[in-house]
């Protein structure tokens, strides 16, 4: 099976593999600038050292150069290493105390005891160092100050440049990327939740609701052409149900009128074994005929009727329209109904026909002459017993399926019968189910939501 990929999964998945990308791509960038200029960050770093020493010096009572042990210990904390220093009076020469002793040597040594700017030298070791050397006016007169420190190795680069991305980069990358994490799962659900109702508007597509169409208002760009394809082949689908429906009824209509000839016919022949076979034959058909036209008719009628019926009526009134059937049939109808009507919202025709079929089907499961009981009840259903052989368990899903015929079906029916039951059941937002009969025989329970219920002494009509 074939898995179904999460969009918003792979957008966030995506969006963050980018990010990284850029952060690695960034970094990289940004080491190999600062290994690149790196001996130009270390003399800014000098030259900015070197203005601060000039400000902050200071002379005592005395008259003496001095650097304030405050400043010696903002110095021990910069991140220069191995930084040396000496502050001198430009005028007379002499060396500020708190400047680096050992330089005070090396300072001498300088060939480059008057000039400005940056240079490179070796100290008394002869390690490779890189100094800083400035003359600058300050509020205890003319001052020369010479920093140093030595050149940066490969080591010292790397240390340096990863403590500057975790003190500069990552304090904005960092929550940048958890920002990133936090609203794109948002903004994703935001922009899917088109596709959320989208999809709750196809679940209420359905053959009795071929007319529904997906909206296009606040459908995204990306999404329309797909919206609209959808909804150009619901109208296709619709169409052709709406062709097939009515061929169904045209075609049981057009049928009608030759039946009712040939029924005028057999009508007119002798007496015999021939045309009482016609005759049933033709009463099959005509029954067929008669549930091809109600089945066209539910799948064109409007899928929720709202006329307060009384099921108690709807119920004396069918048994009164079939008493020419029983009669035939020569099965007694037992119609037990309570004291109070039994209102519901539905159609009264509709619900009459379920309740007609399902008497012809226990009329046609019940040995001849055994009883068919009607009953019904205050909580909104109608039942229906017969003494027939019953349904089995494995058949009470199928046998309300179109056209299926069980193992003891008769030769009269069509398989129609039932799944009109059942769609009129669908149609009034109820359910028809069977079960056994306590007394033998099948039980089939048309239930529906009641809007009354008041319990009186139930009352029995025997026709």
């Amino acid at each position: 099976m074939i898995p179904h990929p999460s969009i918003g999964r792979r957008i966030i998945w995506r969006l963050s593999t980018l990010f990284l990308c850029a952060l690695v791509f960034s970094s990289a960038l940004f080491f190999y600038q600062s290994w690149i200029h790196r001996v130009a960050n270390l003399d800014r770093s000098l030259r900015e050292t070197a203005g601060h020493l000039a400000y902050s010096a200071r002379r005592d009572s005395a008259g003496t150069l001095q650097i304030p042990g405050s400043v010696l210990g903002t110095l021990q904390i910069l991140e220069i290493p191995s930084l040396r220093y000496a502050v001198s009076d430009a005028v007379t020469g002499a060396i500020a105390v708190g400047s680096v002793p050992g330089f005070i040597n090396d300072v001498a040594k300088l060939p480059v005891a008057a000039s400005m700017g940056s240079f490179d030298f070796h100290d008394a070791n002869g390690a490779s160092e890189r100094g800083y050397v400035t003359t600058a006016d300050s509020t205890v007169g003319r001052l020369r100050v010479i920093v140093a420190s030595p050149n940066l190795s490969f080591a010292d680069t790397l240390a340096w440049m990863q403590d500057e991305a975790l003190n500069e980069l990552l304090p904005i990358l960092a929550p940048l990327f958890v920002g990133v994490l936090l609203v794109a799962p948002f903004t994703i659900r935001r922009s899917l939740l088109t596709l959320d109702r989208l999809s709750a508007q196809a679940a209420l597509i359905e053959p009795a609701h071929t007319d529904v169409r997906l909206q296009e208002d606040g459908v995204p760009s990306e999404i329309l052409p797909l919206v609209r394809k959808i909804n150009e082949a619901l109208t296709r689908i619709d169409e052709g149900f709406e062709q097939q429906r009515r061929f169904t009824s045209n075609a049981a209509h057009e049928l009608r009128t030759p039946l009712a000839i040939l029924r005028a016919r057999i009508d007119g022949l002798e007496e015999g074994t021939t045309k009482g076979g016609l005759i049933r034959d033709l009463e099959r058909m005509s029954r067929l005929v008669s549930q091809l036209l109600l089945a066209g008719r539910l799948e064109l009628q409007a899928p929720a009727p709202d006329a307060v019926v009384d099921l108690t009526e709807v119920a004396r009134e069918t048994v009164e329209r079939m008493t020419p059937l029983r009669a035939a049939s020569e099965h007694p109808l037992n119609l037990l109904l309570p004291g109070n009507p039994v209102k519901i919202l539905g159609d009264a025709e509709s619900l009459g026909d379920a309740l007609r079929n399902l008497i012809e089907n226990a009329f046609a499961h019940s040995p001849p002459g055994a009883p068919v009981e009607i009953e019904v009840t205050l909580g909104g259903a109608i039942e229906v017993r017969d003494s027939g052989h019953g349904v089995p368990a494995k058949n009470r899903k199928r046998i309300f399926e179109r056209f299926w015929r069980g193992e003891r079906a008769s030769s009269d029916g069509a398989g129609l019968g039932l799944s009109i039951v059942q769609a009129i059941a669908t149609r009034h937002r109820g359910t028809v189910t069977v079960s056994d009969n306590p007394g033998g025989g099948a039980l089939f329970r048309l239930q529906f939501q009641v809007s009354n219920a008041r319990p009186t002494p139930a009352t029995s009509h025997v026709t």
